[in-house]
């Protein structure tokens, strides 16, 4: 996000020295190679670059925590029927149990329908890491998984 005074690189920095200070972000910091930024690069911007003030500036097409993206907890604000989407779609894959869903939506608190959404990834070992979003309330994850496990198998 620009703030109209500071490069590109510069808001870079200034980002990778805050999520520095979080336990769970100062291993995933934004690179600041150039060569990874393939969509400033085709939007034809450079680090030099200052946008204004509120200005969203993407740098890559790809944005998971790991290489710098911001994990944003929407979870309260998900329409319902994503939940049902996400059961099937768990349910569909035999002796899968639990997964994290990546879905991408054009307004993920709108009903879904065909043409808005798609369900890109299930992962059947999902990260930790999305319990602490950068914005929005951390979840615990592991507790309802144990106690899911604990369940079925009777430990």
């Amino acid at each position: 996000m620009g703030d109209g005074r500071h490069t590109i690189h510069e808001l870079i920095k200034l980002k990778n020295e805050v999520r520095k200070q979080n336990r769970n972000l100062k291993e995933c910091l934004f690179p600041t190679d150039c060569d990874v930024f393939n969509r400033l690069i085709r939007e034809g911007k450079s680090l030099d670059a200052i946008p204004s003030d509120k200005e969203v500036v993407i740098l890559r097409d790809e944005s998971n925590i790991s290489h710098g993206g911001d994990s944003i907890d929407y979870t309260d604000a998900v329409h319902p029927d994503y939940h049902e989407i996400a059961l099937r779609t768990i349910q569909s894959i035999p002796g899968l149990h639990y997964a994290g869903l990546d879905i991408i939506a054009k307004d993920i608190t709108e009903a879904p329908t065909k043409d808005n959404y798609v369900v890109t990834q299930v992962e059947f070992s999902p990260g930790p890491i999305s319990m602490y979003p950068w914005e929005g309330e951390a979840r615990e994850m592991a507790a309802p998984i144990l106690d899911y496990y604990e369940t079925v198998y009777s430990f």
